[in-house]
């Protein structure tokens, strides 16, 4: 579980990668670290078994500039419209 890391605010990087994390409450959790702007989360369950997974985590933790690779403005902007009014707004 790495429901502790919500209580490490100012946390700014973490490597989560190959620890089989899987489930719901991860995004969640992760977005609890507001001031978290790297993250690598290759290789876990939860990215590929979790429908739009890099687009909820952009979307969860607005200081978040790199998710496994950069995050870019016009991906954090695609991210944010398509949370708001679905898939057929990114388009």
């Amino acid at each position: 579980s790495i429901q502790h890391l919500g209580g490490c605010k100012n946390l700014a990087a973490l490597d989560l990668s190959h620890n089989k994390l899987a489930g719901k409450d991860i995004i969640s959790c992760i977005a609890s670290i507001e001031k978290l702007t790297s993250l690598n989360m290759s290789g876990n369950p939860v990215c590929s078994k979790t429908a739009y997974f890099r687009k909820k985590m952009i979307v969860a933790n607005k200081s978040l500039r790199y998710l496994d690779r950069p995050i870019f403005d016009n991906e954090r902007a695609t991210a944010e419209e398509w949370a708001r009014a679905g898939p057929e707004a990114e388009k």
